[in-house]
């Protein structure tokens, strides 16, 4: 239950908004946290950073569990969902595995993912699983692939 951190998160004073009513002292103070190695890359923009720090991370929780970091950029033009232009966005590991198997048998889908390790895949269907981190492709059945996106995205 919580508890097993294995690092300390630092939120830069532009990402966070952890003095509202004190600007001048929320310019100038880090946020520190616990935190686990797979929630964080350490190459976040602003953005991202406050994205994560605002939404997805609890991290006023000390049992919280881990929350991974997952960046995506998607297509499935069999279901219409997606990412919207060339930015990729923060979901949770479930919703990836989700979008994953949607895209099972969708020839012309795409998916790319990014981990805390700032390793990024493309993942794509051809009558089976097709991943490739830019340079060797892996063939992949359906439960392989599952078992796959939770060792890449977790992983410490």
């Amino acid at each position: 239950m919580g508890r097993d951190f294995d690092v300390v998160g630092r939120i830069r004073p532009q990402a966070h908004r952890l003095f509202p009513r004190d600007p001048d002292l929320n310019s100038v103070v880090f946020g520190i946290f616990p935190a686990y190695s797979c929630e964080i890359s350490g190459t976040e923009s602003v953005d991202q950073a406050s994205e994560r720090f605002g939404r997805m991370l609890k991290v006023s929780d000390l049992n919280r569990m881990p929350s991974p970091y997952v960046l995506v950029r998607f297509s499935n033009p069999k279901s219409g969902a997606g990412t919207i232009g060339e930015l990729p966005v923060f979901v949770s590991p479930d919703y990836f595995v989700h979008e994953l198997r949607d895209l099972e048998g969708v020839e012309a889908a795409r998916l790319e993912l990014w981990n805390h390790r700032n390793e990024k895949w493309r993942v794509r269907w051809d009558g089976d699983w097709r991943v490739s981190d830019g340079g060797q492709e892996i063939r992949m059945t359906g439960d392989e692939i599952v078992l796959w996106a939770a060792t890449v995205i977790s992983e410490r």
